[in-house]
C-alpha cells in the first residue's frame, strides 16, 4: 500500500511539473521534444532533432546536429548551436507565433524563419545563413533575407 501511494504522489508531482512548465532534456541522438501548454526550457543535446516549444513563452536550446526547431506561439527563444537548423518563431502547421521572438542560428548554414507581422530578432551567427521575416523584424548575420516574399543580401 506505500508504495501505490508513493507512487500516486510521484506521478502526481510529475503532472504538476509539466502542467506550470519545466525543463525537458533530450538524448545525444535524434529526438522529437514536445513542450507543454506553459512555459518550458527544452533541451535538445546533439543529434537530429524535432522540437516543437508549444504555448507560453519558451526557452529552447536545439543543440548539435541539424535540427528542426519550432517556438510556436509565445515569445520564444530558440537557439540552434551546431549544425545546420531550421528554426522557426511559429509552428508546422496553422499556428500564429507570438510577438517578440529571438531567434539565433550559431555555426552552420541555418534557415531561420519569423513571417508572422510581429517585431522579431533573427540572429544567423556563422555560417551561410537565410532568415525569412517581416520589414520589422531586426536581422543580424544573415546572408539572404526574404522579407514578404522578396529575396536580397542582408
Amino acid at each position: 500500500m506505500k508504495r501505490f501511494i508513493l507512487f500516486a504522489v510521484l506521478i502526481a508531482l510529475a503532472c504538476a511539473t509539466a502542467a506550470s512548465g519545466g525543463t525537458i532534456n533530450g538524448t545525444n541522438g535524434p529526438d522529437n521534444l514536445i513542450g507543454g501548454n506553459q512555459s518550458d526550457t527544452i533541451n535538445a543535446f546533439a543529434g537530429a532533432d524535432y522540437v516543437d516549444g508549444k504555448a507560453y513563452r519558451d526557452f529552447i536550446f536545439c543543440g548539435d546536429g541539424d535540427d528542426t526547431c519550432y517556438g510556436h506561439q509565445g515569445a520564444d527563444d530558440v537557439s540552434g548551436q551546431g549544425d545546420d537548423d531550421h528554426i522557426y518563431a511559429g509552428c508546422n502547421g496553422s499556428c500564429i507565433a507570438g510577438a517578440g521572438n529571438q531567434l539565433y542560428g550559431g555555426p552552420g548554414g541555418d534557415t531561420l524563419g519569423a513571417d508572422n507581422n510581429f517585431e522579431d530578432e533573427l540572429q544567423g551567427g556563422e555560417g551561410n545563413d537565410t532568415c525569412f521575416g517581416d520589414q520589422i523584424d531586426t536581422f543580424v548575420n544573415c546572408e539572404l533575407c526574404v522579407i514578404d516574399g522578396s529575396h536580397f543580401t542582408c
